[in-house]
């Protein structure tokens, strides 16, 4: 199974904002991170045909939609942490925009490029 290994942080800047606005009493509606695991590349990159999760964190039980460009992968109810776990399959080569966010309020994204994967079963090595 891909998806296991080491964690990438991605979505930096959306922390930061997120702890800002916090900090400066903005309220939890403004509480927005998004982060993704990846099967542990070790050069980062990310391929076609392997599976990420992207992990995204709301301010609320409100659901969250996560896409892939303009692709809804999924809709979730977060748990009570605010916290939702969602699979990425990139089927396509070039630039991804992934996207998380709840109604209402500002949406997290994160830009990746997707090379060729190839999905050995236990690892997803990126060949370009």
């Amino acid at each position: 199974m891909a998806a296991r290994g080491r964690t990438v942080l991605l979505g930096g800047a959306a922390a930061a904002v997120a702890t800002a606005a916090l900090l400066a009493g903005a309220g939890p509606a403004s509480a927005y991170t998004v982060w993704m695991q990846t099967d542990g590349s070790a050069n980062g990159k990310y391929g076609t045909g392997c599976t990420y999760t992207i992990k995204a964190h709301g301010s609320d039980v409100t659901p969250i939609t996560v896409s892939d460009d303009a692709k809804v992968i999924d809709v979730k109810t977060p748990n009570a942490a605010g916290d939702v776990e969602v699979e990425w399959k990139p089927a396509t080569k070039g630039p991804h925009v992934l996207r998380a966010q709840q109604p209402g309020r500002p949406a997290a994204t994160l830009a990746r490029t997707v090379g060729t994967g190839l999905n050995l079963g236990s690892s997803c090595p990126v060949v370009d």
